[in-house]
């Protein structure tokens, strides 16, 4: 984004125009929204509608996001969450009773980059609370995924790596520029299926983005989640770990000449 694209960040700027001797863009945010073409919205997982993107002015010390893997329709099943009255989950229930309905969580999530650098392996923790007839039952899961190096996307530029050799080697150089990674967890919905031998089935999106930090000061857009399920919207930052994390300077080593 340009400078004279960035006047959201500043509402008064055109009164400054003539003292700072640069002239405004009134469009904001345009330079994001070129970029959010269906291809890359697609292959960045961005499935709001474009009428729900809105410009918004955000100063920041910021995660600058290089590569982006987007995985929709995910699912996993918890088939010990019954209604069945045997001890299970989080304890027992008197049963049995019909499943009516449930809600799902995440209760946790982390990634690490796979140590030949060849992508990122994910884990997501889910809770389920089923409600069955007059009381409930709680039960969790844990589901393991993979973002190999095809399966990322550049940002801004949308371009993905082939699986060969030398995208292997091209995901390599950018990934010696990552400090962390931004996890955007969407649960879609929380269902009982299978009345004769019910279990639950929770299906959801994650968009995994690698980040480098930065300075910046952006109008931006707000790409993920709905703008009324925010709660069910959930993004985990982190920085890696050693070796790939810059270590602090060590104040007895430091020389002052």
């Amino acid at each position: 984004m340009k400078e004279n694209d960035c006047n959201k960040c500043n509402p008064a700027i055109e009164e400054q125009e003539a003292d700072q001797g640069f002239s405004v863009n009134t469009t904001g945010c345009q330079e994001c929204l070129t970029v959010l073409t269906p291809t890359n919205k697609t292959r960045w997982g961005i499935t709001r509608p474009a009428g729900d993107l809105v410009c918004e002015c955000h100063m920041i010390c910021v995660q600058d996001v290089l590569l982006i893997c987007a995985m929709d329709n995910q699912t996993v099943d918890i088939p010990v969450c019954l209604c069945d009255g045997t001890t299970s989950c989080r304890g027992s229930v008197v049963g049995p009773f019909r499943p009516v309905s449930c809600d799902a969580f995440v209760t946790c999530a982390s990634e690490e980059l796979q140590p030949d650098c060849d992508g990122v392996d994910i884990r997501i923790g889910f809770q389920a609370i089923v409600r069955c007839d007059t009381t409930f039952v709680v039960c969790q899961t844990e589901v393991f995924r993979k973002c190999n190096f095809f399966d990322f996307f550049t940002f801004p530029g949308g371009v993905g790596f082939p699986n060969t050799t030398a995208g292997r080697r091209e995901f390599q150089e950018i990934i010696r520029k990552i400090d962390g990674s931004c996890l955007d967890i969407e649960i879609r919905s929380c269902e009982i299926i299978d009345t004769v031998n019910p279990r639950v089935r929770i299906t959801f999106k994650f968009v995994d983005k690698l980040w480098k930090d930065e300075n910046l000061l952006v109008s931006a857009i707000r790409p993920y989640g709905g703008r009324f399920a925010r709660d069910r919207d959930i993004v985990v930052k982190r920085e890696f770990g050693p070796p790939q994390r810059i270590p602090e300077c060590n104040v007895n080593t430091v020389n002052d000449d």
